[in-house]
């Protein structure tokens, strides 16, 4: 819904002294768009306000008081006959009639004995005057049964559909298990394999009881052999 200014005026200015149901009406709205429009401007209603609603309308309804959300003539509604979905139309005050049998009759056209009205589309909330045609109840009662047999079978297709979903959903569950298991043994097989002892490496002694040292520089000594020129060895690591 918009809301103009006009009728962000009239919020206002009755919000005190009519109920939200009557503000609803006089503003061509839902009770609950009121509500929420009033709650965004920070509208609250005055105690002296609530006293007097409350001195005028005590909660109950008087003989001939009809409800501020009664539904008025010629209002159509969508019931549920017998697990297929009927528009209804409002004639009177407690008097509704199918919408289809209204608009029938409403061009001067009569229902003879043995037949009824059925949709052609077969969509029942498809209710207009070109959308129904007469046939006899035994046609119709062929046409139910059609119907039914439809039903029965896509009602198996559809649990036929559904047990092989779940048949799949089960194998995958599976395929996800295994290797799910087959995950967590490689994980184990690595980590035992980390844990295994790892062998010392072992060192060769070097005799250098013989050897005579030569500093190359304040982080590096050598041995050589005695009789080996020292300053070759130097030239030879400063390469």
């Amino acid at each position: 819904m918009k809301w103009t200014h006009t009728k962000l005026f009239n919020l206002v200015l009755y919000f005190e002294p009519l109920t939200i149901q009557e503000l609803a009406l006089k503003l061509g709205c839902t009770d609950s768009a009121v509500r929420r429009r009033a709650r965004d401007l920070g509208l609250k209603k005055s105690a002296s306000a609530l006293a007097l609603l409350r001195l005028r309308n005590d909660g109950t309804f008087k003989p001939g008081q009809i409800p501020v959300n009664a539904l008025r003539d010629k209002k159509v509604t969508i019931r549920n006959d017998k697990g297929r979905l009927e528009k209804w139309i409002r004639l009177s005050a407690g008097e509704w009639e199918p919408l289809k049998l209204y608009l029938w009759r409403s061009v001067g056209k009569d229902i003879p004995e043995g037949y009824c009205l059925s949709y052609k589309d077969g969509d029942s909330l498809n209710c207009v005057l070109s959308n129904l045609e007469l046939i006899t109840r035994a046609e119709n009662l062929k046409r139910n049964k059609k119907h039914q047999q439809t039903y029965q079978s896509t009602k198996a297709k559809r649990k036929d559909a559904e047990r092989k979903r779940k048949e799949i959903l089960k194998e995958q569950k599976k395929k996800q298990a295994a290797a799910e298991r087959e995950r967590k043994r490689l994980e184990e097989q690595l980590r035992k394999e980390s844990l295994k002892e790892v062998k010392p490496v072992t060192f060769k002694p070097v005799d250098l009881s013989n050897k005579i040292p030569l500093r190359i520089d304040a982080k590096t000594v050598v041995y050589i052999r005695p009789g080996q020129d020292p300053e070759k060895v130097k030239l030879k690591y400063q390469r």
